[in-house]
């Protein structure tokens, strides 16, 4: 079975490889050479191909070119422009050129010294990046700015690259094993605006656990180097313990595989890690470890940990982790973690065991166990216990509160907070609307002489509570709870239509099938002053009450005249009108 992992692996690495590297000649250009020399055709390709050659000159044909090329290939324009005597090799942003003669040479050391100055003072550069393009072999610049670099020399060139923050890129080409100490003048850059990749940068190389894993010379190397290189695959221990060196912040992957953690630039296929994936920039595909995933950039597919997912800049597809995941700017997928998810934009689900939080724009569904926290909510929001929005176009569902700005929608919970709803309504015990509808009545009605009510939400549809008693007697008490809406005839005339079930009981015992008055009430209203109001109107009871003597002896006290009455061996009921006379307290 391992036998056909590593076979399977190695399989998928080899084809990712090759259809990256024929993107780099299938690329499709148009040009147009009269009478122009190879190196001068060459450079133009490389302008608009944004590549970089590596080659010997003296090797190159000696003649000029007239050519006109419409949407051909890199591929096809080089084998026209050089002829058919030559190979091409792709490493990273550069093409090797060699004569296909050359295809086994030999490899033969080179030790590449000399020195780094700033060509306008003249004054040493220390920590500059002096790297081969051709192996991505690496090293920095001391204190006096000399530097050595041991590499290999093969196919007639080797191509150094200099590289440092603020300063223009150089590249060196040492032909026919040219070991000559190699003075290096750079050009200072003029100040620029910020770069994405450099603000991503700060961020991901600020972390503890980057500053951990990846040792100074790595980070020197990323802050000197602009270009980025690209490999098919890499193989790493730890950070810069790997085939990409001390230049894996620069170097994007098809395949990464990290034994115990990576830090790379970017990744377009997979990458898995045993313990923590880092990279600085964007992630195509998937990207798999036991504990972590960091990606400074996009990622864009599925991203899966045993703790937590970082992508600042958020992305497309899902992350999946066992406590947390984060996404930054915006992100259109699915988030599931057994613990928190957060996000600034989020378009598709949040899932999670105990809270999801989005900073900004909900778009779809989040779930979870304990508490969702958005500003604006599209969609559906569902917890165990608390929600929480800014604005919600949609439905609000909990246990326990839902909490929000202005809704246009539905909020379903025992307690529901609002500023205002503006279509839709508030389901709830308690719906504490601020501009909405709140109103506390004493009552009398046909059953019990005293009652307190409560009725929140608004006018087209709220929540009413009810509790009332019979004072005088001590006899019988009640308490109900229902849903009405209310209709302005004028600015002083109301009616409200009133559905509720109720709960009597006697006040000396407890009926277990505890009887049940189902009331349907239209209460006519009239506005004495801007906060109290009086109303009075018919009630239709469907009183329902079970064959126990408890039970038929309290079904006596009232609804003597009924419209309807029946009698069963364990149920009765009966139904009368009644009244109900109220004065209202906004």
């Amino acid at each position: 079975m391992s036998g056909k992992l590593i076979f399977l692996t190695f399989f998928l690495v080899a084809v990712v490889g090759r259809a990256w590297c024929q993107n780099l000649l299938d690329q499709r250009l148009s040009l147009n050479f009269t009478d122009l020399p190879i190196g001068q055709a060459l450079t133009e390709i490389s302008n608009q191909a944004d590549c970089r050659f590596s080659y010997n000159p003296d090797l190159l044909p000696n003649k000029n070119i007239t050519a006109s090329f419409q949407e051909t290939s890199l591929e096809e324009v080089l084998k026209k422009t050089l002829g058919k005597s030559f190979d091409y090799k792709v490493r990273g942003s550069y093409i090797i050129i060699q004569p296909v003669a050359d295809r086994q040479s030999h490899k033969s050391n080179i030790e590449f010294v000399g020195e780094v100055v700033d060509a306008r003072t003249g004054r040493s550069l220390a920590n500059t990046s002096v790297y081969d393009v051709n192996n991505l072999s690496s090293t920095l610049s001391g204190e006096d700015g000399s530097y050595k670099l041991s590499t290999f020399f093969q196919d007639g060139v080797t191509a150094f690259a200099i590289s440092k923050e603020n300063y223009k890129d150089t590249v060196i080409r040492i032909v026919n094993q040219q070991i000559a100490p190699v003075k290096i003048e750079l050009q200072p850059l003029e100040a620029t605006e910020e770069t994405r990749d450099r603000t991503l940068r700060r961020f991901i190389d600020s972390l503890n656990i980057v500053r951990f894993l990846v040792n100074r010379k790595a980070k020197q190397h990323i802050r000197n180097v602009d270009m980025v290189e690209q490999r098919w695959v890499q193989l790493s221990l730890l950070p810069v313990v790997g085939t990409n060196g001390l230049m894996g912040g620069k170097i994007g992957n098809n395949v990464s595989l990290n034994v115990f953690a990576g830090y790379n630039h970017s990744v377009s296929g997979v990458e898995l890690g045993g313990f923590f994936n880092v990279d600085r920039m964007d992630v195509t595909g998937v990207q798999a470890s036991g504990f972590g995933n960091i990606v400074g950039g996009e990622m864009n597919g599925v991203q899966a940990s045993g703790f937590v997912n970082l992508t600042p800049s958020g992305g497309k597809g899902t992350q999946l982790s066992g406590f947390v995941n984060h996404a930054g700017t915006r992100y259109t997928g699915l988030q599931g973690t057994g613990f928190v998810n957060v996000a600034n934009n989020i378009n598709g689900a949040q899932l999670s065991g105990f809270t999801n939080f989005t900073l900004l724009d909900m778009n779809g569904v989040q779930g979870t166990g304990f508490v969702n926290m958005a500003g604006r909510v599209r969609g559906i929001q569902g917890a165990g216990f608390l929600n929480m929005a800014t604005a919600v176009n949609g439905v609000q569902a909990s246990g326990f509160i839902n909490m929000a700005g202005t809704v246009n929608g539905l909020q379903v919970g025992f307690v529901n907070v609002a500023k205002k709803v503006e279509k839709g309504a508030t389901i709830g015990i308690l719906n504490l609307v601020k501009e909405g509808f709140h109103a506390f009545d004493v009552s009398a009605n046909d059953i019990t002489d005293l009652n307190f009510s409560f009725r929140s939400g608004t006018k087209h549809f709220y929540t009413l509570l009810t509790l009332g008693v019979v004072p005088q007697e001590n006899t019988i008490w009640s308490m109900g709870i229902g849903v009405g809406t209310e209709v302005d005839w004028t600015e002083k005339i109301y009616t409200d239509f009133e559905l509720s079930t109720n709960t009597v009981q006697p006040m000396d015992t407890w009926i277990e099938d505890a009887p049940s008055d189902y009331r349907f009430q239209v209460n006519f209203g009239f506005r004495l002053l801007k906060w109290a109001s009086i109303n009075a109107g018919p009630v239709v009871h469907f009183f329902n009450y079970s064959s126990d003597r408890e039970a038929l002896d309290l079904s006596t006290k009232f609804g003597g005249r009924p419209l309807f009455k029946s009698s069963g061996a364990t149920s009765n009921s009966k139904v009368w009108v009644g009244y109900t006379a109220a004065l209202r307290l906004f």
